[in-house]
């Protein structure tokens, strides 16, 4: 089991009494925001470089999500599913949504995968799909930060695995309120699922399912 490195917390109720004493955090890195007025309630080592690990998938989803807005990918969409997001192919010890050859999967399906399941393979798939290679989908993520002036953030691939990504708690503290104002619908549709079942029949091409 992986220690927590980052804890990022947001407070969306009023009037809590709150008091920094009372927290007791063994993340190395944390940050407790106000959600509403972005006020720091509580911070520890905030500005220490640490990777995101799977945070990594809401900057994954955001560019996703920016377009599908834009109108160049749809939820409905059937995504091919290249070997390089094969459940099978991905690092040892992966969180899985368990991708393989001759599924049928939407976009839509692909985005529960990351938000429900934290799954690598969907990342790879959906980034694959937006992008013509990792390093192409990479680039993007690191423009938008950037755009952001999350200056101390640096992405090399779309789940979370590598220790090159890099960010702080306080920068992406200020991404996750980015995103929440940005996207509060996908708060519904996708980060408050919590079952996914996946593959279904209909996941599974006619040729597969006999093997």
């Amino acid at each position: 089991m992986q220690r927590p490195l980052l804890v990022v917390f947001f407070l969306f109720t009023l009037g809590l009494s709150l008091f920094a004493e009372d927290l007791e955090v063994r993340s190395r890195s944390a940050i407790l925001l106000d959600a509403s007025t972005g006020t720091v309630l509580f911070e520890k080592n905030a500005d220490e470089p640490i990777p995101p690990a799977s945070l990594t998938k809401l900057v994954t989803m955001h560019i996703a999500f920016q377009d599908i807005s834009l109108g160049k990918v749809h939820l409905d969409d059937v995504v091919p599913i290249p070997r390089a997001a094969w459940a099978i192919n991905q690092s040892w010890g992966s969180s899985l949504m368990f991708l393989g050859p001759g599924q049928r999967v939407t976009l839509r399906e692909l985005l529960l995968g990351l938000a429900v399941c934290s799954g690598n393979d969907a990342a790879v798939a959906i980034a694959l799909y937006l992008a013509p290679s990792i390093q192409a989908f990479a680039d993007r993520m690191n423009q938008e930060v950037q755009r952001l002036g999350l200056t101390h953030t640096h992405f090399v691939e779309p789940a979370g695995i590598s220790e090159h990504n890099v960010t702080t708690a306080r920068e992406f503290a200020a991404f996750c309120r980015f995103y929440i104002t940005e996207h509060p619908e996908a708060l519904f549709s996708f980060h408050s699922v919590r079952e996914f079942a996946y593959p279904k029949a209909e996941n599974v091409a006619e040729a597969y399912k006999n093997n």
